[in-house]
């Protein structure tokens, strides 16, 4: 049979029994109607009805309606969820349940109220167990239920009782960050974040990104938990936020919180002290250490065993050193300290340092040596004192002062005496203290004191009897004097100088000693002194003396011979030795009786020649006397006349003596003699007379000589009266002969022709042999016919006094020496004086008030014409008083060849010329140098390892104060020698005004100050530009049988940089995940009811990219089975009314 399927719309028609109604008034009785599931939904209940009271709706005319009988229903559905009381957020909830019996459709109802009189939802769902609010819910409390229709009797059954669930559409709250705290450093490069619950949340969005405003962040996610653990993140500063959302939506963000990555350890720390192996007595050490790169902390730990099992001390300390708080008690500690930073890497530890710790100190020593006030002799004494119990070392101390203020000798020592270098003379205080071995110092003993007198008394000074002093007393009276220091005196009297069995020995305090009868002999004595310390002086001299109590034997005269004449004014008188004779008495008289001695001499040789005796006769007589004063008999007596007396000497007069003369006939004279009557001359030029040149004799007192040669000559006189005898010769003169003059002079400085600066110059020149004087002509012409400068000098230099005009002038120079010689004239020189300077310089780089950051400047002057060389100076100041520069350079420039350190100079310059005429200096300019280069930048965005679809990306770093631009460069390798962007700006970022294409970039950026001082490159850091959609295999729509199974939607994805993925349907979203590129993402439509369903996916990856793709899938009717009791035909989920056996109207429910 042919039949005619409509399908109707819901808002065509009210509802399936209208629809039937109009399809019999139409005679359309041999045609089926198709109601698609929706319209169903809606009108099941009373169509259901009209099937199942015919009674009350009324028969179809002509056919009999089947009789039912009730079946009585006991399925009643369980609820599952939302749960009883239950508080959801969700304003669309998903709502389902259980059921065991045989079922054909259930009815939910939702209704805000408990009575359920205003349903807001009353609606069958099929076969389905489940529901999902499509409108969504106000806040508020809301009371579901359901109920079932039996599948066979098609009876409803009664409501399950009702539940009741509270949506509550109030946004989020923000929630409160926990961890990491804010500004926290931490070493975990995988953080763990943490915030607390806010209500009302069912899941949290967590950032986390390099830079404050979260463009790029490098953690973007959601998660369910209220905690989150990082991936990777590299060193450097981040910021986190959360928030939480529900399916109203999301709340608002939490605070900004930052934390700092910090994997890197800090340096290893170097111990300084107590150093290794330290032995101390201080109870609270002092421990100190080098600062380590990075450090934040210092953590430090002292055991009293290597392995640090149990440490005594653990300390966290900011600073370097830390002094222990404890005392530790004696013995052996270690020692170690290692770095933190603020992120809680902790760096190695130190090397371990070993401490000993001793306070238990020596008793004080118990002094022996020199006793206390002793009184010694020794000036190196030895002292010594008892050993002290632990004493390892001991410390003496010897002072002048008992106050030990300046110990004279501070001596440290292991041994328990000391014998001190030489000490003075005077009184000293002492005292010594032990140590142990660990440094401990015991107390200082009781000083005690001596005195040191190492000063012998002086020898005395033997008075009498005197140094072999002959005596007639044998028991003489011996003195001496006294000495200093002297107490007692030891005299010794013995028969040999050498004392050794002494026939007196004497000691007493007297200055004086009278021995007992000693018999007639020779007897030596000594003394030496003793003073109260016993020091022994020197044995004074010995002396030695006879005692002699016999007289000598008289002595026979020999000559003159008696009675005899003689001319010798000083005779030579002599005689025989007496016996015994020790000294003899000579008496020479005029007189026979000796009334009056001419010559009255006692002496010990028996001859004796008198001075000059007058002419007459003289009487002479000798007696011997021996050493022991015992005088002898006189000799006979004797007579002798004297007549020898000769003129006197002349005195010479000219030459005078000494003289030099230019005179070669030299004229000689003399003064006349007294008595003389000839006179000879003589002449040698040797002082000894042994080659006379002129031997004459005359009566004249004057000669003039024949000529003579250059040279020294001896002249002497001497007169002889007319009996023949000789006067004695006069002095011996001598004078010189000079006739030849000094050496030509050779002059020195200026040289000839020179060209000279100084307006006032120094004339010079070689000394001329035997010159004593030289004479000096300068003038402006060459014939010096009117010299301004004539003068005389004894010296090789002359310095003209008066000033120059500058021109050219001639000079010469002459010798004369001590006889009045003159040389020749020297050569003739000239010179020509300069001294007018050059032109002063001008300053011209670098500019004054540079600021610059070469350290090594070339200053430049202006060039001056007459200028050979210029003087740079360079000073820290302007008045030059500190020069950092000085130099004088051959060019008007000067190249710096040591860099200087920033700051501010001044510099000057001047000129000279040839001859070092400077001219006046410069004026004063200054220049800044500033070499110090800004801090390394630190790039901001983007964050490293981006990806981004901006293909002209902004980049940007952190503002550096003192930076006045930056150099951005972007390059396709980490060594960047392939540069796509290479730019200077003067924004600390930079916006690409050209599209970078698809691809991986390296980025970096430096940082410049106004004097172009470049700071370093800043860490290098890569984003990768993606601009192209994920790829999405695009299936085509589909339909399908209602109830088929294993039909599924398939897409392909790929892309370089896959991340997410969403499938909506029907616009509310069914699933999302992550994806890797060639996924294949699979969606099943089992279970899908009648109708027709839009499945979107979108597509999304690293860069921001997505794409989407639409498939519509239609879902349609099969027919499966005819219910007769109802006379439907069910298809699927649709109800099919077969109209052929409909000869009645249905009427509706209430219908008239």
């Amino acid at each position: 049979m042919s039949s005619l399927t409509e399908t109707t719309e819901t808002n065509q028609l009210s509802n399936i029994q209208e629809l039937i109604q109009e399809y019999i008034e139409q005679g359309r009785n041999d045609q089926s109607i198709i109601i698609q599931q929706e319209e169903i939904d809606s009108d099941i209940n009373d169509l259901t009805k009209l099937s199942t009271e015919p009674e009350e709706q009324g028969a179809i005319k002509g056919i009999q309606q089947p009789s039912v009988d009730p079946i009585t229903l006991d399925d009643i559905p369980t609820l599952v969820s939302p749960s009883n009381g239950a508080t959801i957020t969700d304003t669309t909830p998903y709502m389902d349940w259980t059921s065991s019996g045989t079922y054909m459709n259930f009815n939910i109802e939702l209704d805000n109220n408990a009575d359920f009189s205003s349903p807001v939802i009353d609606q069958l769902t099929g076969y389905d167990t489940f529901y999902t609010v499509s409108s969504a819910l106000a806040g508020g409390t809301y009371y579901w239920r359901v109920r079932e229709q039996d599948f066979f009797t098609k009876i409803w059954d009664s409501f399950c009782s009702a539940w009741s669930f509270v949506v509550d559409t109030t946004p989020t709250e923000a929630p409160i960050l926990v961890s990491p705290t804010n500004g926290f450093y931490t070493n975990d490069d995988t953080p763990y974040l943490d915030w607390n619950s806010v209500a009302r949340a069912t899941s949290y969005q967590v950032q986390v990104s390099s830079n404050s405003l979260f463009l790029f962040p490098q953690v973007n996610t959601n998660t369910p938990n209220t905690y989150f653990t990082s991936s990777h993140l590299n060193d450097g500063y981040y910021f986190y936020r959360v928030r939480g959302f529900n399916s109203y939506g999301n709340g608002p963000w939490s605070a900004v919180w930052e934390f700092i990555v910090d994997t890197v350890l800090p340096g290893s720390v170097t111990l300084v002290s107590p150093s290794n192996g330290a032995v101390t007595s201080d109870y609270t050490p002092y421990f100190d250490w080098n600062i380590a790169t990075g450090a934040w902390r210092y953590r430090l730990e002292v055991d009293n065993t290597p392995d640090f099992s149990s440490p005594g001390i653990i300390v966290t300390t900011s600073g370097t050193s830390y002094t222990s708080g404890l005392n530790l008690l004696n013995g052996y500690y270690y020692w170690r300290v290692r770095a933190s930073d603020q992120a809680g890497n902790d760096g190695p530890w130190s090397a371990t340092w070993q401490l000993r710790i001793n306070k238990e100190v020596p008793p004080a020593p118990i002094l022996i040596t020199p006793s206390n006030g002793a009184l010694i002799t020794d000036n190196t004494p030895f002292m010594d004192w008892n050993p002290a119990t632990l004493g390892v070392l001991y410390q003496i101390q010897i002072d002048n002062n008992g106050d030990f203020s300046s110990p004279t000798r501070d001596y440290t020592t292991a041994l328990t005496y000391y014998t001190p270098s030489t000490l003075g003379d005077g009184t000293y205080y002492w005292r010594v203290r032990a140590r142990d071995s660990i440094g401990n110092w015991g107390p200082w003993c009781s000083a005690w004191h001596f005195t040191i007198d190492t000063v012998p008394p002086g020898p005395p000074i033997l008075i009498t009897p005197t140094i072999n002093q002959y005596i007639n007393d044998n028991t003489p009276f011996m003195d001496w004097n006294s000495v200093t220091g002297g107490y007692q005196y030891q005299i010794q009297i013995d028969t040999t100088p050498m004392f050794t069995a002494p026939v007196r020995d004497y000691t007493s305090t007297a200055t004086a000693y009278t021995p007992t009868v000693l018999a007639d002999g020779t007897y030596y004595w000594r003394v030496r002194a003793i003073d109260l310390a016993g020091n022994i002086g020197a044995w004074s001299s010995i002396w030695y003396f006879t005692i002699d109590t016999l007289p000598p034997s008289t002595p026979a005269l020999i000559t003159p011979i008696n009675d005899v004449s003689i001319n010798d004014n000083t005779p030579y008188l002599d005689w025989t030795t007496a016996t015994g004779g020790y000294n003899y008495q000579l008496q020479v008289d005029n007189n026979g009786d000796f009334s009056s001695p001419i010559v009255d001499q006692t002496f010990s040789v028996t001859a004796y020649t008198p001075t000059v005796l007058g002419d007459g006769t003289y009487y002479w007589r000798v007696r011997a006397i021996d050493q022991a004063g015992n005088v002898g008999a006189w000799s006979s007596i004797w007579h002798f006349t004297v007549d020898t007396l000769p003129p006197s000497t002349p005195t010479l007069i000219t030459p005078t003596n000494g003289v030099s003369t230019n005179d070669s006939t030299p004229y000689l004279d003399w003064t006349t003699a007294t008595g003389g009557y000839n006179y000879q001359l003589q002449v040698d030029n040797d002082p000894d007379f042994s080659s006379l040149i002129v031997d004459q004799t005359s009566t004249a007192t004057f000669y003039t000589s024949v000529t003579l040669a250059d040279g020294t000559y001896y002249w002497r006189v001497r007169a002889i009266d007319q009996a023949g005898n000789v006067g004695t010769w006069s002095g011996i003169w001598h004078f010189t002969v000079d006739t030849i003059g000094p050496d030509q002079v050779l002059l020195y400085h200026p040289m000839n022709g020179n060209v000279i600066s100084d307006s006032t110059p120094l004339l010079e020149w070689y000394a001329s042999t035997d010159a004593i004087e030289y004479q000096i002509l300068v003038d402006i012409n060459d014939a010096f016919s009117s010299p301004f400068v004539v003068a005389f000098t004894n010296d090789v230099m002359f310095n003209i006094d008066t000033m120059l005009t500058d021109g050219s002038y001639y000079w010469k120079v002459r010798a004369k020496d001590s006889v009045d010689n003159w040389s020749d004239w020297s050569e003739t020189w000239s010179f020509t004086v300069d001294a007018t300077g050059p032109d002063q310089p001008s300053l011209s780089s670098p500019a004054n008030g540079t600021l610059s950051n070469d350290n090594l400047p070339q200053l430049i002057a202006s060039i001056v014409s007459t200028a050979v060389t210029y003087q740079f100076q360079i000073a820290l100041t302007d008045s030059f008083d500190t020069l950092i520069i000085d130099i004088v350079v051959p060019a008007n420039y000067y190249d710096a060849v040591s860099a200087l350190i920033d700051g501010t100079y001044y510099w000057r310059a001047r000129a000279a010329d040839s001859l070092s005429n400077w001219s006046d200096w410069s004026e004063t300019w200054s220049f800044t140098i500033d070499t110090t280069s800004p801090n390394q930048p630190s790039l901001i965005i983007p964050a490293n390892e981006t990806i981004t679809n901006d293909n002209e990306p902004l980049l940007e770093v952190i503002i550096i104060p003192t930076a006045e631009s930056y150099q951005f460069q972007i390059a396709l390798t980490d060594s960047f020698d392939t540069l796509i962007v290479d730019i200077v700006v003067f924004d600390n970022f930079y916006d690409l005004d050209s599209a970078l294409i698809d691809g991986t970039y390296y980025w970096r950026v430096r940082a410049a100050d106004g004097l172009d001082n470049w700071s370093g490159w800043s860490d290098v850091c890569i984003f990768t530009i993606d601009t192209t959609n994920p790829d999405i295999t695009q299936p085509e729509d589909a339909s399908f049988d209602f109830g088929t199974i294993g039909n599924t939607i398939n897409w392909t994805l790929s892309d370089l940089h896959p991340n997410t993925y969403i499938i909506y349907l029907n616009g509310a979203e069914l699933h999302s995940d992550v994806w890797s590129s060639g996924d294949n993402v699979s969606v099943s439509l089992d279970g899908l009811g009648i109708g027709t369903y839009n499945y979107t996916i979108v597509v999304s990856d690293l860069a921001g990219n997505s794409f989407s793709d639409c498939v519509i899938v239609a879902i349609e009717v099969v027919i499966q089975e005819f219910n007769p009791i109802t006379g439907l035909l069910i298809i699927g989920l649709c109800v099919v009314i077969p109209l052929l056996t409909i000869k009645q109207k249905f009427k509706r429910k209430n219908d008239d």
